[in-house]
């Protein structure tokens, strides 16, 4: 019996990033950084979790990747701009989109009363 191996290939120019992806879309989309959140768990997020932009590292992530963004955080003073998901809210691991979900009551606590409706039905 065969096997199907699936693999993902990401080809950016040598200085793109995800953050400069990002930026862009909130250029050219006019959305502001505030009202953005972006959520990561490996190296090739670092970028946007070290910069200003909110971010949530979830639970899942290697540790090398939360100390890695924890350290440029800092040397970037964006360290109140990321939130590192734990586990926890209304009974999730923090893992995955519990994670997402997590980061979205940080940074966003008016909308901990959505998130409870969509938990129940994860």
């Amino acid at each position: 019996m065969s096997r199907l191996a699936l693999a993902l290939l990401d080809i950016l120019p040598r200085r793109a990033s995800k953050l400069h992806a990002v930026e862009f879309l909130q250029d050219y989309l006019g959305i502001p950084r505030h009202q953005t959140l972006f959520a990561g768990d490996s190296g090739n997020d670092l970028p946007v979790l070290a910069s200003p932009i909110p971010s949530v590292l979830v639970a899942n992530a290697m540790p090398s990747v939360v100390e890695d963004a924890i350290a440029a955080s800092r040397i970037n003073g964006t360290l109140p701009a990321l939130y590192l998901a734990s586990g926890g809210l209304f009974g999730m691991n923090g893992n995955y989109s519990a994670g997402i979900l997590e980061g979205v009551a940080h940074f966003h606590p008016e909308l901990q009363p959505l998130i409870e409706g969509v938990e129940s039905h994860l």
